[in-house]
């Protein structure tokens, strides 16, 4: 078997919500989906990691995140709208179900999709926001490296999976590639 091809990955084709839907759905959610939303769209948080966040882990500045994928810490940069929406809020976590309970990342995307469905977004899950703040921040000028920082990968190639370039941004691009003319070029 060693000799025998190895099949190919499929590459991960990013599926970012439209800026009209993530503000559709933060107008039609209550909590906890407004918060889960929150978490997602402007930290970048995955389910099991928005599940686990407790209020005494944010500060205005920073989301210090216990334990993230593959059971590693990290933090992230708090946006000013997080900071807003939790500094009121008691200590303890921040997303829990409809008897006050601490919810687990499985609950919480298992019951997303009820929770998308029953606000007329079927088309809608969880992680989807989390590729919204990829592209968001690439589309915000901020490079490739500095996405995948805030995404928390280890591979720039796992962060390229979650950023969606769009054709204006690409055109942008290409126009204003400094190509210097020649005088010849200027006689023709």
């Amino acid at each position: 078997t060693i000799e025998m091809a190895h099949p190919r990955i499929p590459r991960c084709l990013p599926n970012p919500v439209t800026d009209e839907d993530l503000a559709i759905a933060m107008d039609r959610s209550d909590e906890p989906w407004y918060t889960a939303i929150l978490l997602a769209a402007a930290a970048g948080l995955r389910p099991d990691e928005i599940a686990r966040q407790q209020r005494e882990d944010i500060t205005k500045a920073t989301i210090v995140i216990r334990r993230g994928k593959g059971g590693d810490p990290g933090a992230v940069d708090t946006h000013p709208q997080i900071w807003v929406h939790v500094q009121p809020r008691r200590p303890g976590p921040l997303v829990t179900n409809r008897h006050g309970e601490p919810v687990t990342g499985r609950w919480l995307s298992a019951h997303a999709r009820h929770h998308f469905d029953s606000i007329d977004m079927p088309h809608i899950h969880l992680h989807r926001f989390r590729h919204w703040h990829a592209t968001a921040l690439l589309e915000a000028g901020a490079n490739m490296r500095t996405v995948q920082e805030a995404m928390r990968h280890r591979s720039i190639t796992s962060t390229q999976g979650y950023t969606m370039i769009k054709n204006e941004q690409r055109r942008h691009a290409i126009a204003t590639l400094p190509i210097p003319t020649s005088a010849q070029q200027s006689n023709r």
